[in-house]
């Protein structure tokens, strides 16, 4: 194949520096996962696989990552990490760390990778095809310190923008969170008001239903008063033709009498 062609004429200088280079950012990429960002406001405990926050000296347990550390400085220490994100460098470490503030991402690029053409024998063919491959001298920095640098401030950054990342997502779901406590305020807002407007309604009709029912009551005491002055009245009157039924008894018993003794009389002065 073409690739094993290419790699059979680069020099063995070079091969030797890109197999230095390969293992140096091997180990790099381990030490910089063993040391991310946020150990340095947590203190290892390997007998208890566990980490303690050195800000509240509270112990969580790692289980095999960092989310549960970031988690943690997110929820009890926002002020903290706001503090440490807005920095474009770590915070001081040991001489044995990585001192990876002052490196940029330059240090280790460099400059852009050229060109160099390779001329490979083609097997089907006497012609000689050229073959584009980056320049290894251009990739590897003769500084193993700046490359091994280079590569952990890499590495910061992208912890940095995960971070920034996470925050952005924490502060979208507070929103969230905002927003639907104001939906339910006004929806219990709502449901307070019409229960209001329902209470008052039901009261106008209690009210309503109870005036019915006391001028009901006023029209049927009226009636039953007129009912008793009526049989008032009908009793007054049957005892006022009672009274007129015995005068008039004894009026004609008084006047059947005077007839007789008149005639009586009249007979007796004949005679």
């Amino acid at each position: 194949p073409l690739a094993n062609i290419v790699k059979r004429n680069i020099p063995p200088n070079i091969k030797s520096k890109i197999q230095i280079s390969k293992k140096m950012k091997g180990r790099l990429y381990k030490k910089s996962r063993r040391r991310s960002l946020i150990w340095r406001l947590f203190e290892h405990l390997d007998n208890l696989n566990a980490a303690r926050c050195r800000i509240c000296m509270k112990k969580l347990h790692k289980s095999g990552g960092i989310s549960n550390l970031r988690r943690h400085l997110v929820k009890r220490h926002p002020k903290v990490l706001s503090e440490l994100l807005s920095t474009n460098h770590r915070p001081a470490v040991p001489s044995q760390d990585l001192n990876v503030a002052s490196v940029s991402r330059e240090s280790y690029i460099g400059t852009e990778p050229h060109p160099v053409e390779v001329r490979v024998e083609d097997d089907s063919s006497d012609v000689m095809t050229p073959s584009i491959e980056p320049d290894a001298g251009h990739i590897i920095n003769d500084n193993p310190d700046s490359l091994q640098e280079g590569l952990a401030q890499e590495a910061f950054h992208s912890e940095v923008r995960v971070f920034e990342r996470e925050l952005e997502l924490i502060e979208a779901l507070r929103r969230t969170q905002r927003e639907e406590a104001q939906a339910l305020q006004q929806q219990r807002e709502l449901l307070e008001r019409l229960q209001t407007v329902g209470a008052r309604e039901a009261a106008a009709e209690r009210e309503t239903i109870e005036s019915l029912r006391k001028a009901q009551q006023e029209e049927a005491d009226e009636l039953i008063r007129q009912r008793e002055e009526m049989e008032k009245e009908k009793a007054e009157l049957r005892k006022k033709w009672e009274e007129l039924y015995q005068e008039k008894k004894e009026f004609s018993f008084l006047s059947k009498n005077t007839l007789t003794s008149g005639f009586v009389m009249c007979s007796m002065w004949i005679i």
